[in-house]
């Protein structure tokens, strides 16, 4: 039994042993499947990478390809494909209006055709849609078309079909580059005849239904200073003109942001206040060049878009490669160079040796305004300095200043005659946007003028202010008469800021001589001398703040007072091309450059001057909404509505205690009042305008223009600039939808901010302008005095018993 139990035992160590064997052969045959898994996991994994890397190589360079290819087949539409452009008639009209009536027995209409000098020309149509009176003479009464003066066709007028359209395709010998005029006559008729006055003699235009088309194709350019207007003549027909700007550096200093702006400046001036669409970016080198001439190394993505190339010499060698600009030549130079892709559009480059010497080529030509030179380099610096002497145009100026005479030479009025009734010299005079005028202030003309024999009863000089009339002059001498210092006084109230317009039109009525005598007929005009003289009187500038409207229309106060900043929340291209739209919006108000504005993207909001801020929501700094009247939100704003305080037409929603309604309250308390209440207003596809007074400097103004990101930033600035934004600008906060389009007015202003002022004022001065800005508070104080009249009155009468008795 012993002997078997031990044989058992040992049967079942030898059986252990052997499992554990087995166990741990089984144990090291899984680890080595396991590590040549791991290991070919590994192998795969590394394989995997590369195939990425490679695919992602290939990814890339096919994009490149397919870039490359998209740009070769643009150029190629662009080259290839006819243009057609379509413009309702009252973009050509000025003043713009929708309707244009002809009234009386004859009368016209003019509107303006801008031609550019790289445009071939294959056709232009006049698509007309008018109506006209039912008491017309059918047999007599018409239509006629001149172009540049030349008869192009006519049209009878019925009165028993009194809506027409005609289609009239103009000659194309009668068109030339530049400045086109249609005319459009009309001679009316009853059946009883013709009279001047006749009410139902009328002739009516849809300037918006009607419209012009250009078909055209855009030839290889001349790259001379001397043709860009011409070049940029015709960007009316795009609506805008698109300009991109390309600075040599990916983070610009200041100085290189004021050479973009000065440049900007300069185009300005040349688009006759046609609305400028900037695009910046940094100039880069063309890593797979698709370019022709000088600039095949630029790469240029917009092909169909006039360019701007900023930087040193340096830089730029490094980009076009050296010898393409000479800087041997001078230290500051300016050159227009073909496009490297489109031969039709132009590039223009401001170099210099350093960057302060960029900064003065800018400046240069900017001040070049229309005395541009007949080449494609101009230099300027120590070698050269007076190749291009700036001239300064007639009426260039910012303002009139106050105490000072202009003759009206210096206005732009050089002896102008007039020879028929209806012709007239328009004075064009510019008022500051500070502007308080009081009584016995006036204007005065000092005129010089003659007019010839031959004048008949009736025939006068008439004086219109602004289209107001404000007085005659009889000119009806048949002997003629020459005139010297005749005085005419124009109240200095009547002035609004900004432009005003002084027109002295004639009415010539011929004497019974002159209608017999074909000489005297002939020669019959009235001359203005250029040495006549305008004197301004004293004025007072003093103006209540915020108003957009002043900054609507004068761009006041940043093109008025020294210094001024356009400052940008972040260092990026969409920030750039926000703030120089905004520069060409301010040169075309003021009709002249204007230097007392500088461009900076540090942080200068404690600086002691106004300041404009352009930033998107996320890039507004927390001081900023701080000062201001709003409070940031997650997706918006959030600011304080009292009864007089409301926006109607954008999103907003009830606050709850959700959203922190109590901190909210704690962040406007010395703001507004317990009773106000808070609105929320979305920045998801809106643009913002607002003005406030800058809490680090009494009087001076902080305009705030934001967008919900970057994206929309540069939308935001693009349709402020247009028309149908910038016209309505009121109160001190504006409100618009980006999504509404060009020509669609969506906006909506209000009152927020509280009031301040800027300027100073004498004692008697200050009770003048709260007398008449605030009738009010006249009526009060008038009141209140009276109110102490009758206590003294009383006193003294109780006082005069008391010394009786």
């Amino acid at each position: 039994a012993k002997t078997a139990a031990e044989a058992k035992k040992l049967a079942e160590d030898k059986n252990a042993g052997e499992a554990k064997k087995l166990a741990d052969a089984k144990i090291a045959a899984n680890a080595k499947e396991l590590a040549e898994a791991t290991r070919l996991a590994e192998i795969k994994k590394q394989a995997d990478s590369k195939h990425l890397a490679e695919a992602k190589s290939m990814g890339a360079e096919q994009k490149m390809a397919e870039d490359k290819i998209k740009r070769s087949q643009e150029v190629q539409y662009l080259k290839a494909q006819d243009r057609e452009d379509i413009l309702p008639l009252s973009s050509f009209l000025s003043p713009v209006r929708n309707v244009a009536r002809l009234l009386g027995s004859n009368d016209e209409l003019e509107a303006i055709i801008p031609i550019s000098e790289r445009t071939n020309v294959e056709s232009i149509k006049l698509h007309l849609v008018f109506s006209n009176s039912l008491s017309l003479a059918k047999a007599r009464s018409q239509l006629r078309f001149r172009f540049n003066d030349h008869m192009v066709g006519q049209v009878q007028l019925d009165p028993d079909y009194p809506e027409g359209v005609v289609d009239l395709n103009i000659p194309l010998n009668e068109i030339h580059a530049g400045y086109n005029k249609i005319r459009i006559e009309s001679s009316l008729y009853t059946p009883h005849g013709s009279t001047s006055t006749g009410s139902e003699l009328w002739a009516e235009i849809d300037a918006q239904q009607s419209t012009m088309s250009l078909a055209s194709k855009t030839k290889e350019i001349d790259p001379r200073f001397s043709l860009l207007p011409g070049f940029i003549r015709g960007a009316k027909w795009n609506g805008n003109y698109p300009l991109s700007i390309m600075i040599a550096s990916p983070q610009p200093s200041d100085t290189l942001l004021n050479a973009a702006s000065n440049t900007v400046q300069g185009i300005a001036m040349l688009t006759d206040g046609l609305p400028l669409k900037v695009t910046t970016m940094s100039a880069q080198w063309a890593r797979d060049p698709a370019g022709k001439g000088d600039l095949a190394q630029l790469y240029t993505p917009f092909a169909d878009a006039d360019g701007v190339l900023i930087g040193t010499y340096k830089e730029l060698d490094d980009i076009l490669g050296k010898g393409v600009i000479d800087s041997s030549i001078a230290k500051e130079q300016v050159l227009l160079k073909r496009h490297p892709i489109d031969p039709g559009s132009y590039i223009l480059i401001i170099t210099g040796s350093e960057e302060s010497n960029v900064l003065n080529s800018a400046r240069h030509f900017a001040k070049m305004k229309l005395n541009l030179a007949d080449q494609s380099n101009v230099s300027f610096g120590e070698l050269d300095r007076a190749v291009v002497a700036p001239q300064t145009k007639p009426g260039d100026f910012s303002v009139l200043n106050p105490m000072m005479r202009y003759n009206f030479g210096q206005l732009g009025i050089h002896n102008a005659e007039m020879k028929k009734a209806g012709d007239y010299v328009d004075l064009k005079l510019k008022m500051p946007a500070d502007l308080f005028a009081t009584q016995d202030n006036n204007v005065e003309l000092n005129l010089h003028f003659s007019y010839t024999a031959g004048m008949g009863q009736g025939s006068m000089l008439t004086i219109l202010l602004n289209g107001a009339f404000q007085r005659s002059i009889a000119i009806d001498d048949p002997k003629g008469l020459l005139i010297e210092d005749y005085r005419v006084k124009l109240p200095l109230r009547s002035f609004k800021m900004g432009s005003n317009v002084v027109r002295l039109e004639t009415n010539i009525v011929p004497s019974e001589a002159a209608k017999n005598s074909d000489t005297l007929l002939k020669n019959i005009k009235v001359s203005f001398y250029d040495d006549s003289i305008v004197r301004v009187p004293e004025m007072n500038q003093y103006a209540r703040l915020p108003d957009l409207m002043m900054l609507q229309k004068t761009g006041y106060p940043y093109v008025e007072h020294n210094p001024s900043l356009i400052a940008v929340a972040a260092k990026d291209d969409s920030h750039y091309s926000a703030a120089l739209t905004l520069v060409s919006k301010f040169t075309q108000l003021q009709e002249r450059t204007v230097p007392e504005i500088t461009l900076t993207s540090e942080d200068t909001l404690n600086a002691t001057q106004s300041i404009l801020l352009i930033g998107s929501l996320d890039e507004i700094p927390t001081k900023l909404w701080d000062a201001s009247p709003f409070t940031r939100s997650e997706g918006g704003l959030l600011f304080p509505v009292t009864d007089s305080r409301t926006l109607q037409g954008v999103p907003h929603n009830a606050l709850t205690a959700a959203v922190g309604f109590e901190q909210v309250i704690d962040a406007f308390v010395r703001k507004v009042n317990a009773s106000s209440d808070l609105q929320f207003l979305s920045m998801k596809g809106y643009g913002l305008l607002s003005q406030f007074e800058s809490p680090w400097e009494s009087g001076s103004s902080i305009t705030l223009l934001t967008a919900f990101d970057n994206n929309e930033l540069q939308k935001t600035a693009e349709q402020l600039v247009g028309s149908t934004v910038w016209q309505s600008l009121a109160g001190d906060v504006v409100v618009w939808n980006l999504a509404s389009g060009v020509g669609i007015d969506n906006s909506h202003y209000m009152k927020l901010s509280d009031e301040y002022h800027t300027g100073s004022l004498s004692i008697l001065g200050k009770v003048a302008y709260y007398a008449i800005t605030s009738p009010v508070l006249l009526l009060l104080a008038v009141f209140m005095l009276a109110l102490m009249l009758t206590w003294l009155t009383r006193r003294l009468i109780i006082l005069h018993h008391d010394s009786r008795s």
